[in-house]
């Protein structure tokens, strides 16, 4: 019967070590993607910012003429 529970808590050891790893290995996934996404926003809005920086005054207030809430 010892050797049973013995068996018992070494897998049950095995399996927590296991899901240890197994969620660890999830983090650093999710934490890749998200510096990834974090990123490419970034990296998104310094294109736009550099393009709205070259706009010409009058281009940009024609734009915004045309949404609804700015006329």
């Amino acid at each position: 019967m010892k050797a049973l529970d013995k068996n018992k808590k070494k897998f049950l050891e095995t399996l927590k070590e296991g899901l240890k790893e197994e969620l660890n290995a999830r983090r650093r996934i999710h934490h890749d993607v998200l510096s990834y996404e974090r990123d490419g926003v970034k990296r998104m809005f310094l294109q736009n910012m550099e393009r709205f920086k070259k706009c010409k005054p009058s281009y940009i207030l024609r734009v915004l003429r045309r949404l609804s809430w700015v006329s």
